[in-house]
This record gives structure tokens, sequence and C-alpha cells, in this order.
């Protein structure tokens, strides 16, 4: 839409063979003469189904990172598949993104349409065109009566759903605005200089140690 060209690559990470794996994407990107690749994915955190879906990211595009006011990822450890593509996409000269939906991980049974839609907007965003989300409005809205009904007859997910809320809303009271590690298309918090997989790892520490459950 828009002007630009969209090429939509759908299948599940491989655990084996991860060279020829990012040489085939590769392949395929340099076939399509593809300048810029985003990676999506979903990671199951200590996040409440009822507050807006929080998407986390990375870019190695100059431009993204001046226009979307990125921070920087202080995370050391391993990396994954994400990583490895990435790198590989960056060495054959396109730039990269990569954007991750936090969803509850007490609803991972529920597929969700509204993380769905948070990653196509912020992805549009980046892109600089129209997020087609229109026939997901429905889903996305239906997505939080589907799991308010999972969890009516358990008191105590209940309760811990309401602490999650709590905090979410203690976050959101700290940065009324959205203005800090956030940028201005959203509430998203974007790293960059990091490696995707590196940021996940980080990002699922950071929702671990909000819970005083653990």
């Amino acid at each position: 839409s828009d002007g630009h060209d969209v090429l939509l690559v759908l299948g599940p990470e491989p655990a084996l063979r991860w060279r020829s794996f990012c040489a085939q994407l590769v392949a395929v990107a340099e076939r399509a003469e593809a300048a810029r690749s985003i990676s999506f994915g979903a990671l199951l955190a200590d996040v409440p189904h009822t507050r807006p879906v929080r998407i986390i990211g990375t870019a190695s595009d100059p431009d993204l990172l001046d226009r979307f006011d990125l921070r920087r990822s202080r995370y050391e450890g391993p990396t994954g598949i994400v990583g490895v593509l990435h790198d590989a996409l960056s060495t054959a000269g396109l730039s990269t993104a990569s954007l991750w939906a936090a969803v509850p991980g007490y609803a991972a049974q529920v597929p969700s349409p509204k993380a769905t839609v948070a990653l196509l907007e912020r992805a549009c965003a980046l892109l600089d065109v129209t997020p087609p989300v229109d026939l997901l409005r429905g889903p996305a809205a239906e997505y939080d009566a589907r799991v308010a009904a999972m969890i009516a007859d358990d008191e105590d997910l209940i309760e811990y759903v309401s602490r999650l809320e709590t905090m979410a809303d203690e976050d959101s009271d700290e940065d009324p605005d959205g203005e800090a590690d956030r940028d201005p298309a959203g509430d998203a918090v974007i790293a960059t200089d990091v490696d995707p997989g590196e940021l996940v790892a980080e990002v699922e520490q950071f929702l671990r140690d909000r819970d005083p459950n653990g």
C-alpha cells in the first residue's frame, strides 16, 4: 500500500541449519530487491490482557534511530536465530528491525489479534504506510472478552491479573506523556545496537523482576 511493496515470510523458527535458513531468506530478499527487513515475534510476559500491548524492538537504520528516538540496551548474553538472521541480512545490505509483542503468559493458549494489530501498527509506522488492520479490530476487541471468560472462575488468576494491572498503571503514571524511552508513534520501548535475541532475554528478565512473586 501507499506505493510500497511488502513481501511477507511466515514460518516456524528452525532448530537446526541456521546458516542455510538465513542464506535462503537472504536470497529471497535479494531476488525481490528488498531494502528493509522487519521481523515480528511475541514473548510471554507478566503483562495484563486488559492494557495496551507493549511492543519492544531493535533497529539498525540510522534514520529510524533519529526519527523514533531509540535507546541503547545494556544486555549481554546468549542470542538466537533472529539475531543471526538480522546479521546475515545486514551483511547483504538490508536495514533491519525487529518488533516483539509482550503477551500475557497466563493466556498463552489464546491467539492474540490484539498483539497482531499492535505489531502491524508499529511496523507500518516504521515504513510510513497505512496499517491494514481494519479487519482485525473486531477480533482484537473480542480477545479481551475471551481471556476474561477464561479466567472468570479462577480467583487466584483474577487476583494475579489485578496485580499486573496495578503495575502497568503505575508504569503509566510514572511516564504519563509516554515520552521516556519510547518512540513518538506509540508506547513501544525500542533499543538499538543490540542483537534482537539478546533484547528479548533482557525484556523477559525485566518483566520477571517486576513481579513481586517472581
